[in-house]
């Protein structure tokens, strides 16, 4: 077994997921759908799907989470997080 399917063998055992702030990429974006596709991670892009989609139509991104920072109601509460740390 190669060295990258051992990687990939291991990542797809701990099952992390990963989240990727530049939604805006498509290079990313094609990089997400092969992760998400291989079963190698659960992925998260932040942005707007609707956008991120328009970069990368031929990636499927089934199953990835899409998390827009601007509409999030969660982005106070980050936000307050980072800003005590």
């Amino acid at each position: 077994m190669a060295l990258i399917d051992r990687i990939k063998e291991q990542a797809k055992a701990k099952k992390t997921r990963i989240v990727f702030p530049e939604g805006n990429e498509p290079r990313i974006i094609r990089g997400v759908d092969i992760v998400q596709s291989q079963g190698i991670a659960d992925c998260v892009i932040l942005g707007k799907e609707a956008d991120i989609r328009a970069l990368a139509p031929e990636a499927k991104l089934e199953g990835v989470t899409f998390i827009d920072p601007v509409q999030s109601d969660k982005t106070a509460s980050y936000a307050e997080t980072l800003y005590e740390l």
